[in-house]
């Protein structure tokens, strides 16, 4: 944890140093407004976000990356290594290995997916695919008791494989608006993602709670497959919304969209 923080504080220190403010300080051409005395109102921030909105693809995609996110990082990250050791009787070193594959497949998936997408010119099969399969592999590892090990850990690398094509997502949203647009509609894509897992980690938490008989391993709560099902059936609706959500997506064919194009816009 030091080396990193170590690490991430030269990135900070070389960012400080090299990235400017405007490219006019490195001697490019300037984006800025040419009265140095504009200023942006709310009103218009929240107009061009309104602007923004009215593309079908972005709204309709911020669901996909909520879907399909925020499932891996509220069980990777907080609930699948207790419900492993709990359920599955797995000790917690080799429960956090099963969720760390997921992770690192996650990774994986998303790199070899992106390329996948390039290559075929294609965005909404590649999600659309992944995030069903991901549906179907989610299903047996929360919800079937019993399950052999290696079966656990296969599902878990499909689950990753097959959830990282949510990175597409950038590249699908952004070819979804004018240029000028881009950066506005990835971070709403963005952001989408980021809720998924704000909103899942907590609520799971809860629905455990209410579901809790009462067992405990020192001051720990012990949740059963019971309460574990009740949590659970968030990740998969979640994971289903998204299935839906890339249903009604406009495929870009990797091509961004111009200005006045109307494809994949709202009227």
């Amino acid at each position: 944890m030091f080396v990193a923080a170590a690490v991430l504080l030269l990135i900070g220190a070389a960012i400080w140093r090299i990235v400017s403010d405007d490219p006019a300080q490195r001697g490019y051409q300037s984006f800025a407004p040419p009265d140095p005395e504009a200023v942006i109102s709310v009103k218009t921030l929240l107009a061009s976000l309104m602007t923004v909105l009215r593309y079908k693809n972005v709204w309709r995609l911020s669901l996909v990356g909520c879907g399909l996110t925020g499932p891996v990082l509220a069980f990777a990250g907080l609930w699948g290594v207790p419900f492993f050791t709990t359920l599955h009787g797995i000790s917690t070193a080799a429960s956090s290995a099963i969720t760390s594959t997921l992770l690192i497949c996650y990774a994986v998936g998303a790199t070899g997916l992106g390329i996948l997408s390039d290559r075929i010119g294609l965005r909404k099969p590649v999600i659309q695919t992944g995030s069903l399969v991901a549906l179907l592999a989610w299903i047996p590892m929360l919800f079937i008791p019993e399950i052999p090990v290696w079966l656990l850990v296969g599902l878990a690398i499909l689950v990753g494989l097959a959830s990282g094509s949510v990175t597409i997502g950038f590249a699908f949203v952004k070819e979804s608006v004018p240029s000028r647009f881009a950066g506005t509609a990835t971070g709403i894509y963005n952001m989408g993602s980021i809720l998924g897992a704000m909103i899942l980690q907590p609520a799971i938490g809860w629905l455990l709670d209410r579901n809790w008989q009462g067992a405990l391993a020192g001051d720990v709560r012990i949740y059963d497959l019971a309460a574990y099902r009740s949590g659970f059936i968030l990740l998969i609706a979640f994971n289903l919304l998204t299935v839906l959500a890339i249903g009604f997506t406009t495929e870009t064919h990797c091509r961004q969209t111009v200005e006045g194009e109307e494809n994949g816009q709202d009227s």
